[in-house]
C-alpha cells in the first residue's frame, strides 16, 4: 500500500513501482488504477524536468497494460503521442531510461504487427526496423545503467531472433547458429539477473531456451520446411559457456527435461508468485519436454489436463495458442 505521505513525486513513484509489480502479477487493473493515481498526484509538477519523466514513465506504463491485454493499437496510440515519442519534448530526448523503455515497446509492436501479417510473411525491412529499435534501447539502458532494462531488452532480442529469424522464415538452418544466437541473448538476460540481485531465475527466459532448442516455435510461426534436430542440453551448455552455466541442469545431462522439471519445482513451491500465464506455459513445456524423453504422451496426461484447467480464464488470443500446442501434442504432431 502506499502512504500518501511525502512529496508529489515521492507518491508518484512510489505509485509507479506498485504499477509495474502490478503488471507483472497479470493484474492489469491494478496497474491502471495505480498508473492513473501518479498521475493525479504528480498533476502539479508537469512542466518540471523530473515530474516530465515520471509521468512519460507512467503513460508508457499504461502502453504497456494496453499491450498485456494484447490491445497493440491502443499501445501505438499512446507511443505516437508527442510528449512521449523520443524526438519530441526534453524529457524524452534527454532521459535515457524514458528512451529505452518506448524503444523497447516500440520495437515489441512492431514485432506484433509482423505476426499479425503471417503467413504472408514479413520483409526483410520490417524485422530490420525491430532489431533497430532493440539495439537503441539496448544502448539508451546500458547508458541509464538500467539492468533492468539491459535484462528485459536482452530477453526481448532472444524471442525476436527467435521469432523472425526461424519463425518468420520457415527453417531453422542446419547447424542451430541462428538458435543457439537467440539462446544466447536470453542467457545474457539472465546473467544479468543473476548478477546483479534482480530476481530469481526468470522462468521466460528458461521456458524460450528449451522451446527453442527443441526446435519449438513461437506463437504464429510459419510451418517449417523441414523438421528441426534438437539441440541436446550438453551441447548447448558447452557452446555457449559460460552462459550455458546458467541453465542449472547438471553438465552432462542430454535431455531439457531436467531444465523444465525444476521450473516446475519452482513453480510448485511459490504458486501465488507466478501468473496463470506463466503456470500455463511451464506445464506446456514440461509437457513437450515429457513426451520427447519418454517417446509416449502417457506420463504427460496428468501435466495437460491441469494446462487445460487454465484455459478458461485466458484472453483469445493466448488460449488459441495453448490449444493449437495441445492438439499438436495428442496427435503426435510437432517434432515429438
Amino acid at each position: 500500500l502506499v502512504q500518501r505521505t511525502g512529496s508529489a513525486l515521492q507518491q508518484g513513484w512510489a505509485l509507479f513501482a506498485l504499477a509495474r509489480q502490478a503488471r507483472r502479477m497479470d493484474d492489469v487493473e491494478r496497474a491502471r488504477k495505480a498508473l492513473a493515481e501518479a498521475l493525479e498526484a504528480t498533476a502539479a509538477a508537469a512542466g518540471s524536468p523530473r515530474g516530465d519523466a515520471l509521468r512519460s514513465l507512467c503513460q508508457l506504463g499504461l502502453a504497456w497494460c494496453d499491450y498485456q491485454e494484447r490491445r497493440y493499437d491502443a499501445a501505438q496510440k499512446r507511443l505516437d503521442r508527442g510528449f512521449l515519442h523520443p524526438g519530441a519534448g526534453e524529457a524524452a530526448q534527454h532521459n535515457p531510461r524514458l528512451r529505452a523503455e518506448w524503444l523497447n515497446l516500440q520495437a515489441l509492436l512492431l514485432k506484433s504487427r509482423i505476426t499479425a501479417r503471417w503467413p504472408r510473411g514479413a520483409s526483410e525491412e520490417d524485422v530490420e526496423r525491430v532489431f533497430a529499435c532493440f539495439g537503441e534501447a539496448l544502448l539508451c539502458a546500458i547508458e541509464a545503467d538500467a539492468f533492468t532494462l539491459i535484462e528485459s531488452v536482452s530477453s526481448n532480442l532472444g524471442y525476436a531472433t527467435w521469432l523472425l529469424k526461424v519463425g518468420a522464415r520457415g527453417e531453422h538452418g542446419t547447424d542451430g547458429a541462428t538458435r543457439l544466437e537467440a539462446i544466447r541473448w536470453l542467457l545474457l538476460s539472465e546473467w544479468y539477473r543473476q548478477r546483479h540481485g534482480l530476481a530469481a531465475r526468470s522462468l521466460w527466459n528458461l521456458l524460450s531456451a528449451c522451446r527453442i532448442a527443441r526446435g519449438g516455435l513461437p506463437y504464429a510461426a510459419k510451418p517449417l520446411r523441414a523438421p528441426a534436430s534438437p539441440l541436446p542440453h550438453d551441447e548447448v551448455r558447452e557452446r555457449l559457456w559460460p552462459f550455458g552455466e546458467l541453465l542449472g541442469a547438471p553438465r552432462q545431462t542430454p535431455h531439457w527435461h531436467t531444465v523444465t522439471e525444476q521450473l516446475l519445482g519452482d513453480l510448485r513451491a511459490q504458486p501465488k508468485a507466478h501468473s496463470r500465464l506463466e503456470t500455463a506455459t511451464v506445464l506446456l513445456e514440461h509437457a513437450w519436454q515429457t513426451v520427447l524423453r519418454e517417446r509416449s504422451l502417457r506420463k504427460a496426461l496428468p501435466l495437460l489436463r491441469e494446462l487445460e484447467e487454465l484455459l478458461s480464464a485466458m484472453n483469445r488470443v493466448d488460449r488459441a495458442f495453448f490449444e493449437g500446442e495441445l492438439k499438436s501434442l495428442r496427435e503426435g504432431l510437432g517434432w515429438a
